[in-house]
């Protein structure tokens, strides 16, 4: 993501700041590291605790809240391309 994302935005960074959908990209980028951080610092302490027939509610909820997000990402940088200011 970096190693693409970087040299993309360094050669259009005033047209892709201007664009809404790459905004949402970036909100949606924070709020996945966000959920990533979280499930760390909660759920995952007690990895070793967890039953190996069912996962936790609360693993399952940042899951499911991580797919969800990753997913609006993919759409919003799509969406880019639609939303291009010339």
């Amino acid at each position: 993501m970096l190693v693409t994302g970087l040299p993309l935005f360094a050669a259009e960074s005033l047209r892709l700041y201007a664009n809404p959908a790459f905004r949402l990209k970036l909100v949606l980028l924070g709020l996945a590291g966000c959920n990533a951080l979280l499930f760390h610092r909660t759920a995952y302490r007690s990895v070793d605790m967890w039953n190996q027939r069912f996962t936790p509610v609360g693993a399952r909820m940042f899951a499911s809240v991580s797919i969800l997000l990753w997913s609006a990402a993919v759409v919003a940088g799509r969406l880019i391309a639609v939303f291009r200011v010339h």
